[in-house]
């Protein structure tokens, strides 16, 4: 808190929809105690506003950007088309569930 002197701290996922103002309270009753004045001052402790979707959001510019990268996913072992028609291994429609769990 004191070196980083954060303008907001984020508490997103589980702990936030379930515990709420329970946890985030002591939590800024702690900063307020420990922290050096003015770090202290200026953080906001607030719960995510997404909820538990907050990790979906934060990944989709990962997923967007990788997906269909052929370098990424040959690094991971995963092949890159399916044997039935030519379709890539992402392409739902190209496949059966036991494929999908063969392919990988």
């Amino acid at each position: 808190m004191n070196e980083f002197n954060p303008e907001r701290i984020v508490v997103g996922g589980t702990v936030a929809e379930r515990q709420g103002e329970r946890w985030l309270e002591p939590a800024r009753a702690e900063v307020a105690r420990t922290a050096l004045r003015d770090p202290a001052r200026r953080a906001r402790i607030v719960p995510a506003e997404l909820g538990n979707d907050v990790g979906l959001v934060g990944a989709w510019p990962l997923v967007k950007g990788r997906h269909g990268d052929p370098v990424w996913r040959a690094r991971r072992g995963l092949r890159l088309s399916c044997v039935r028609k030519g379709q890539p291994i992402g392409d739902p429609t190209t496949r059966s569930r036991r494929e999908w769990r063969t392919a990988r």
